[in-house]
């Protein structure tokens, strides 16, 4: 778990293939669910990016600025106001 804003997001981060429609890509995704307590809303996300090295095996690969970084993943999420009421 992390936080945005003040909010808590918790997130899964993996590595493997999505595949959206007739598109597969192999990369680095998180999947993202925001507490926003001001309301009953539920606030998903998903975040893929390229896998920096595919062939690295998984207990020494690096992912540094990748959705499975938290650093990288709070920056990424700081973009965004995901609790903010809408107008």
């Amino acid at each position: 778990m992390l936080e945005t804003h003040g909010y808590p997001v918790m997130y899964l981060a993996q590595r493997g293939d999505l595949q959206m429609n007739e598109t597969r890509s192999h990369g680095v995704h998180s999947l993202l669910l925001v507490d926003c307590p001001q309301d009953q809303r539920m606030r998903m996300g998903i975040w893929f990016a390229p896998d920096p090295n595919p062939q690295a095996p998984l207990a020494t690969a690096d992912f540094q600025g990748t959705p499975a970084d938290v650093p990288a993943l709070t920056a990424f999420l700081g973009h965004f106001h995901l609790c903010r009421e809408a107008p």
